[in-house]
């Protein structure tokens, strides 16, 4: 999307929305992690209401962590992490979801092959700091184990009722 025409972006957008395009890449910068700067959250939301195609948003900006709900929220799809080492983490916005009064985000590594042993649901507590939102790791175990539980539970739930209608005990 580097390309549009940020004076017709909408027209751009549905340019790419027509094409057999099958999902459409954003850069985000800052100006601080790189040099240039790019899109913020009311274009990627201009950029959503313009199409429905899968949208992959890669945050090449400082502490990351300090946007990803925001950046959910305005319509990615699928988020890339990019971290001072040049490391790439890349994660599947699941929900974000509350559990006791706390805020949680759950996401899938997007890039890592289901078959490895470290697959797994990531779960993260979104928590204020000055004002802005973060996010954590949940270091507690039996918060872990809670939330974790909550969550499957919370997923599961429809297939557990689509396997109780009709049925007789």
């Amino acid at each position: 999307m580097l390309s549009a025409d940020f004076g017709h972006l909408e027209r751009d957008t549905r340019m790419v929305d027509a094409s057999a395009a099958e999902w459409v890449h954003i850069d985000v910068m800052d100006g601080v992690f790189v040099p240039n700067i790019s899109f913020g959250f009311p274009v990627l939301k201009a950029i959503r209401k313009a199409t429905a195609k899968f949208l992959d948003v890669h945050l090449m900006i400082d502490r990351p962590e300090r946007y990803i709900e925001d950046f959910a929220k305005a319509g990615s799809d699928y988020l890339t992490i990019e971290d001072e080492d040049g490391n790439e983490f890349e994660l599947e916005v699941l929900n974000e979801f509350e559990l006791d009064g706390q805020d949680y985000l759950a996401a899938l590594p997007a890039d890592m092959d289901e078959d490895d042993p470290d697959f797994g649901i990531i779960l993260l507590k979104i928590m204020e700091e000055n004002g802005e939102e973060l996010f954590g790791s949940i270091d507690d175990d039996d918060e872990l184990d809670k939330v974790y539980n909550y969550y499957m539970q919370e997923i599961f739930a429809d297939e557990d009722e689509e396997s109780d209608d009709g049925a007789e005990e």
